[in-house]
This record gives structure tokens, C-alpha cells and sequence, in this order.
């Protein structure tokens, strides 16, 4: 399959002005309604798959690109007025498409071909029965007022939406520490923080301060003032926001004969019901409540040997300091030292390895224009020397900028037409993190944990990169919301591999890997704490269903106040606004659980490279194969039982967490 090669002029727009991105878009919108009204025009007995459905399927492919190409620029252009002009563009687009896809006549072609009943098989028959379900959720069975109060209702979503995000993307916020008050840090974070002009340290948000601030600060009240600021991230215009789009979700739901927003949503999933993800929730928080329990009652207890007052109570910013003493004092793991061995450069050197030995494939950096200095171009090609697609990397936090970490989008691979011999598209796509930056005395170091997250964001980069599928909206990562993580996740494994550990890591100074005995530790404390941080997952996910499986009114702080009380058995801070900062609601929704069930998948899938070996090439093009070239072009569950030859379970996941059955004191009880 040829894929065609780009040039520095294809990604111009890595640095479009604001009037070059508000002429895109208007651009886009004029190419949709030309080629819809192309599509209308066609008389019912001429109507084929290929003038009507795939049709409207291509009318998307300038706009798709377009949209997916601001949208990386909202995140992650360092000038503010290109942002601003993405964010308006795209506010402009998605207000304007309503109206363009809520068309009567639009709907009438795509029913005069359906009553052709034509017979369709594989990819295109998932197309055309994607078509349908979507004209349906847009209830074109509805009569007209109420489908324009769905319309107004989707406009105004979007709207929302997008300020949203903007607010947590923009929110700036940070704490102002005496260097007497960092006891407990690494001298290296210490000297990695900006000073203000009295000399003291500045902490933010930003995740390279935050996460070893919050792990490690030995004191308490400094802690609390840095998480309850990280908690009220997005401010109450973010609450206000997510209130009015909870209720407008809930009345498009009742609208649509759906009895709430997440039946709506799971409609076309994996899990298809609520009920489902109700099962699966009671089934994980029973297999991990023994453990929890002893993992919070653990930490409590290290809190009162510590204050020597055992009166003391666990509060919400003691549980990572002290799951991270316990770590660093039961398994003598440092993840701050660990930290040391693993310099970008090197990690990075040994993905690219890791990822040509299992998929085939090579990486050579590329110079095409780039939106900044810190973030490269790379080309991916097979091993034959054939081009598979292009990613960038932007791996180092900056004002304005995207604040967590994600693979992206920007074009998505398809064929560019129906002819035989038509091209196809290369995908383009862009890792976003947020990691160390390098400083005059050392380079930029990974915790072994952003060594993980590093694998997991380019395991959706090789999901997005290999497709083949035939159509944009089954290519890549545009599988079910919740399989859409199994492939990164199982990615993910390979950085727990002893071998894998020795070949990715050289410590900065002496250039010596991990030693054998660290790697032992590690490994044996890869599971500590797993209990609570299941029930933590468990946790956000029933947070995001409460919100989503009722058609009242509900206040998201009370919720996520409660739920926590519920679930932890610990009081959240009183004034906090978590909910607005949690990007996942506006884009995940009802959706979170998605993580966990889809890594249920992932353990399983990944037990075929610790049977057959975790670097056989022959695995790995049959899970390039099987898995990750199809997409969404058939169902996710045909393409994980067609790699593992069986059908999933969940005794994988449950090995791989560590959740054998236990007494009451957490101890492994022989089954």
C-alpha cells in the first residue's frame, strides 16, 4: 500500500498565523456544504455506497485534518494570540457544523440508499452501520422543535466545552516555600526550582513540580497548600461550566429515549450498557477491598508512628507522601534516584529500538517546520524503507501548553479515494508530555513512572501510525472509547522487562544501567500500594458515572465530596473544586471506566509476548496485524480473539495487580 510521502510545505501549518487558521476554517466549512450538496443532488436510483456513504465519510477528510491540526495548536503553540485564534476557530466550526450535519435532506439520501438494501461486508459495512446509528443519535426521529432544542443544546455544549478546557490549559498557580521547608526533596529538584527575589523557591502546578512536592515534602501544611491549589484547578468558572453541560447532556439524553447521558454514550462501546460497567465495577472493587483497606489502614498507621499521636488521622494529601515512604523504606526504592538512570536521550533510544525489533519499523528525525524549538519531527518507515506516517515529539512543560500527557492526531490515515490504485493518506500525529527539562548540570531525567507514561502516549502514536484501514473514522486509534487504551496500556509492560530495564537506563554520571539488585526491588514494588490506587480508579470512574446516570440537577463538588467520604473513608478538602479540573469530563465522558476495563484487555493481550518472548518479532507483527492495523474497522473484541485465539478473561490483570486473595493483614493466602 503506497502512503504518500510529505513535504516541508505539508506542515506549514505548524505555524499558521490567527488569519491563516480563520481562513482554514471557513475554507473547511465551504468544502462541507459544497460536497453535501453534491451528495443531495443524486436521484434516488442512482444512489450508491460509494456516491453516498463514503461520501459523506470523505466530505469530513479536509475538515478532520484542519480541526485536528488547530487543535494541536491550542495545546501547544507557545504564543497565546495563536491559541486564542485556534480556540475561536474551532468554537466557530463546531457551532457551524451543527447546522450543516442537522440537514433534512441529508438524512433523506442517506435512507434512499439504506432502502437499496445493499449487501455489504467488513469495513464497509461498519461504515454504513456507523452512518445510521450517528443520523439516529442526531434524532432525525424526532420531530423538528425537538431536534432544533438538541441542536441548541449541542452548540452550546461545544462552547462550554472548549472554555473548559481553555481554563485548566491557562490556569496558573503556585506556592512560595522557604528552602528549609524542602526537607525531603532530592537536592537536584531543589535546585531545578525558579526563585523569587527574596530567594525562595517557586512551586506550580506544573507536573515536574507538583508530583515530587506532593510525594515528598516532609511537611504537611506546605503539601496541603500545593494539592488543595492543584485541586481547585479550573476555578468556579469551570463548576459553572460543568453544571450547565451536565444538564444539557441529561435533556439531549431524554430527548433521544436514552434514561440518561452515559446510556446514550455506551450505546456504541465495548461495554454497550450501564449495567455492564456496573458489573465490572463490583466485580474489580470486590477483588481489591481487602487490599485497599490494608493499604489505607498502612498509611494510617505510618501517620501516627510518625506524629506519635495516635489520635492522628490520614488526610488526602498524607496518602502519596506516605505511600511513598513506605515504598522508599519497605522496598529501599527512591523514585527520585531511580530517576537518575534514566535520561530522555537514552530511554528514547531504547523506545525506538524496542518498537523496530516488535513492529518492524525505523525513526529518523526529520526538519519540517514545527510549531517549537524543544519539539522534533520524526519520519516512520518499515524496515523495506516503505513510509508508514510521522510524529512529533513535544516532551517539556511551557506556559500554555497542554499540562498532562497525550498522543494526538493530526492526520489521519485513510485511502484518499475508492479507486483501486488510490494512495494512502500517511498519518501524522504528536506526543505531548510534560517531562524535566535538561538544566546547565544535568539532562533531562525520567522517573521510572514517566518512563511509562512515555511508553504508553507512544503506544498510541504506533496505534495511530501502522493503520491500515481503509476509512479515517476506523483508522488508528478510532476504535470503541473504551478498547481505545488496551494497546498503550499493554505497551506499558514492557518497561517492568529485567532486560528492557538494563537497556533503556544509563545513569547520568557514571553511565552505569540499573543495578540487579535495584531492578529486583523495583519489580518486587511495582504492585505496592496497588490496592488503593485501583480503588482510586474505581474511584474516578464511579465519580464520572454519578454525574452521568441521573437526568437531575446535580452539584459536582458535593458529589465528588461524598463519593470520596464513601469510598476512602477520608474527608476531601472543603473547598475543593477538583471536578473543574478534570479534563476527562469533557471529553471522557461517562467514559473513564474505560481505562480499567480496556487494561483488562491489555494484560491479557500481552501474555503472548511472555509466552512466545516479550521481543519476538513474530508476535509483534501478528499483534501489528491483528490488533493495531484494523482499528475500528471490525470489532474490537473479533480483533483481540483473533491475536490471543481465545477468548479474554481476567486473570491476567488480576496476576499482573497483584490481587490474590488476602487476610486481614494483607498477607498472600495460598488458594
Amino acid at each position: 500500500m503506497n502512503r504518500t510521502a510529505y513535504t516541508p510545505d505539508d506542515f506549514a501549518w505548524a505555524q499558521w498565523t490567527p488569519e491563516i487558521i480563520h481562513q482554514k476554517i471557513q475554507e473547511a466549512l465551504v468544502s462541507k456544504k459544497e460536497q453535501y450538496a453534491v451528495i443531495k443532488a443524486i436521484a434516488p436510483e442512482d444512489r450508491t455506497f460509494d456516491n453516498t456513504i463514503f461520501a459523506i465519510e470523505s466530505s469530513d477528510y479536509a475538515r478532520t485534518d484542519a480541526i485536528s491540526q488547530i487543535n494541536l495548536l491550542i495545546n501547544v503553540s507557545p504564543l497565546q494570540e495563536v491559541r486564542n485564534a485556534a480556540q475561536e476557530a474551532i468554537d466557530l466550526l463546531q457551532k457551524e457544523l451543527v447546522d450543516i450535519e442537522y440537514d433534512e435532506d441529508m438524512y433523506r439520501a442517506v435512507q434512499e440508499y439504506a432502502a437499496k438494501n445493499e449487501s455489504l461486508e467488513g469495513s464497509d459495512k461498519v461504515l454504513f452501520d456507523d452512518t445510521m446509528r450517528a443520523y439516529k443519535r442526531m434524532g432525525f426521529s424526532l420531530d423538528s422543535e425537538k431536534r432544533q432544542q438538541l441542536k441548541n443544546n449541542l452548540k452550546e455544549i461545544s462552547e462550554l466545552a472548549t472554555g473548559f478546557d481553555k481554563a485548566i490549559a491557562e490556569h496558573q498557580d503556585r506556592i512560595i516555600v522557604r528552602r528549609e521547608e524542602l526537607k525531603g526533596l532530592p537536592e537536584a529538584y531543589i535546585n531545578g526550582l525558579k526563585e523569587d527575589k527574596e530567594g525562595n523557591c517557586i512551586v506550580t502546578l506544573a507536573y515536574p513540580d507538583f508530583f515530587p512536592f506532593r510525594d515528598r515534602c516532609e511537611s504537611a501544611p506546605r503539601r496541603k497548600e500545593l494539592v488543595d491549589k492543584f485541586n481547585r484547578k479550573g476555578g468556579v468558572a469551570n463548576i459553572e461550566r460543568l453544571k450547565r453541560v451536565l444538564e444539557l447532556r441529561a435533556e439531549n439524553a431524554t430527548l433521544l429515549g436514552y434514561p440518561n447521558h452515559a446510556a446514550f454514550k455506551l450505546e456504541d462501546r465495548m461495554a454497550k450498557t450501564v449495567d455492564a460497567v456496573n458489573q465490572f465495577y463490583k466485580e474489580m472493587q470486590a477483588a481489591i477491598a481487602n487490599q485497599a483497606r490494608f493499604d489505607l489502614q498502612l498509611l494510617g498507621e505510618m501517620k501516627k508512628k510518625d506524629l506519635g499521636d495516635p489520635s492522628a488521622k490520614l488526610a488526602y494529601y498524607d496518602i502519596d507522601y506516605y505511600i511513598q515512604r513506605d515504598k522508599m523504606q519497605g522496598y529501599s526504592v527512591d523514585d527520585e534516584a531511580i530517576r537518575e538512570y534514566f535520561p530522555l536521550d537514552m530511554v528514547t533510544r531504547a523506545l525506538f529500538d524496542l518498537y523496530s525489533t516488535v513492529l518492524g519499523l525505523s525513526f529518523v528525525r526529520e526538519q519540517f517546520p514545527i510549531w517549537h524549538d524543544a519539539a522534533e519531527w520524526y519520519r516512520v518507515s518499515n524496515t523495506d524503507g516503505t513510509l508508514v506516517g510521522y510524529f512529533a515529539l513535544d516532551l517539556f512543560p511551557r506556559e500554555g501548553k497542554f499540562s498532562h500527557a497525550m498522543n494526538q492526531a493530526v492526520v489521519h490515515g485513510r485511502l484518499a479515494s475508492r479507486a483501486t490504485d488510490a494512495p494512502y493518506i500517511a498519518p501524522v500525529c504528536a506526543v505531548v508530555a510534560n517531562f524535566n527539562p535538561q538544566t546547565t548540570d544535568m539532562p533531562s531525567l525520567l522517573s521510572h513512572g514517566e518512563v511509562q507514561t512515555l511508553f504508553h502516549e507512544f503506544g498510541h502514536a504506533m496505534h495511530s501510525l501502522v493503520t491500515t484501514a481503509s476509512y479515517a473514522s476506523q483508522s488508528g486509534t478510532s476504535t470503541a472509547r473504551d478498547f481505545v487504551e488496551a494497546p498503550s496500556q499493554m505497551f506499558e509492560y514492557w518497561v517492568w522487562e529485567r532486560d528492557l530495564l538494563k537497556k533503556m537506563s544509563k545513569h547520568y554520571v557514571t553511565g552505569e544501567p540499573l543495578p540487579d539488585d535495584l531492578i529486583d526491588r523495583m519489580i518486587r514494588a511495582k504492585n505496592h500500594a496497588q490496592g488503593y490506587f485501583l480503588l482510586r480508579q474505581l474511584f474516578i470512574g464511579s465519580f464520572d458515572m454519578a454525574l452521568h446516570t441521573t437526568s437531575e440537577p446535580v452539584d459536582p463538588v458535593q458529589v465528588f465530596a461524598d463519593l470520596y467520604k464513601q469510598m476512602f473513608g477520608i474527608d476531601a478538602s472543603s473547598d475543593q473544586m477538583w471536578a473543574a479540573g478534570f479534563g476527562h469530563l469533557m471529553g471522557y465522558d461517562a467514559g473513564y471506566y474505560g481505562y480499567l476495563w480496556s487494561e483488562v484487555y491489555a494484560s491479557d493481550m500481552f501474555t503472548r509476548f511472555r509466552h512466545d518472548g516479550v521481543l519476538n518479532p513474530a508476535v509483534g507483527m501478528e499483534y501489528r496485524k491483528k490488533v493495531l492495523e484494523v482499528g475500528g474497522s471490525r470489532d474490537e473484541m473479533e480483533s483481540v480473539v483473533d491475536f490471543l485465539g481465545r477468548t479474554p478473561t481476567t486473570g491476567a490483570f488480576l496476576r499482573d495487580m497483584g490481587l490474590a486473595t488476602r487476610d486481614e493483614r494483607g498477607e498472600e493466602v495460598s488458594e
